[in-house]
């Protein structure tokens, strides 16, 4: 039994009944890296403890981090913005990422 092969024209020879072709042409789109855009909607905060509050959300993805503006004086902000992160990278190691709220 032979794995299957690529050959230069980029068509995939399968020599083995079990394997898909398809499967391969995906596992091997999945080796490169891609353009990925992430959309993070922040809605709102409720019941933040303490007074005289200037409450503020940031959002953390792939290193880069946005901030939401300031809602003066109150405990239960209503933010309502929305923020795109635009990253390259494998998307193997796109799901591995971590979105941070603060």
């Amino acid at each position: 039994m032979e794995p299957a092969v690529t050959d230069f024209a980029g068509d995939v020879q399968n020599d083995h009944p079990s394997i898909d072709k398809e499967s391969v042409r995906k596992n091997k789109f999945r080796l490169k890296s891609r353009d990925f855009q992430l959309r993070v909607k922040v809605f709102q905060a409720r019941q933040l403890d303490g007074s005289n509050l200037y409450p503020v959300c940031r959002v953390r993805v792939v290193g880069h981090t946005r901030q939401t503006k300031i809602c003066k004086g109150t405990n239960e902000p209503q933010f309502n913005e929305v923020f795109f992160f635009n990253f390259n990278m494998l998307e193997a190691e796109m799901y591995d990422e971590i979105i941070e709220f603060e």
